[in-house]
C-alpha cells in the first residue's frame, strides 16, 4: 500500500511539474512573438499574455494546441525584417582621425 502511494505522489509531482514547464514555455513564446505577427491572426498579444497568466496551463495547453500553430503559420509567410547591422564604432582613439585635418 506505502509503495503505491509514493508512485502516485511521485507520479502527480512530475506532471504538476510538467504543467508548470508547459506553462512557463507557452508564456514565453506569447511575448517573444511581435505584435504584427498576433495581428495577422486577429488577436492581441497583451490579451493573451494576461490569459495565459490567469488560467495557468488550461491557456497554455490552448495556446500550444491551437494559437500556437497559427502563429507558426503567419510567421512563415511573413519572416521577420532583418535590422540594420549596426554602424561600427572605432574603439581606439587613433581611430578617429584628426577632425581638423584638410581631407
Amino acid at each position: 500500500m506505502c509503495g503505491r502511494v509514493e508512485s502516485f505522489a511521485v507520479l502527480f509531482i512530475v506532471v504538476w511539474l510538467g504543467l508548470a514547464a508547459l506553462w512557463g514555455v507557452a508564456l514565453f513564446d506569447a511575448g517573444r512573438r511581435p505584435n504584427a505577427q498576433w495581428a495577422a491572426v486577429g488577436r492581441s498579444r497583451g490579451a493573451w499574455l494576461l490569459l495565459l497568466v490567469v488560467t495557468g496551463w488550461f491557456g497554455a495547453l490552448y495556446y500550444v494546441s491551437v494559437l500556437r500553430r497559427q502563429l507558426r503559420v503567419r510567421e512563415e509567410t511573413h519572416p521577420r525584417q532583418p535590422r540594420d547591422p549596426r554602424p561600427k564604432v572605432p574603439r581606439r582613439k587613433e581611430d578617429w582621425g584628426d577632425p581638423w585635418a584638410d581631407a
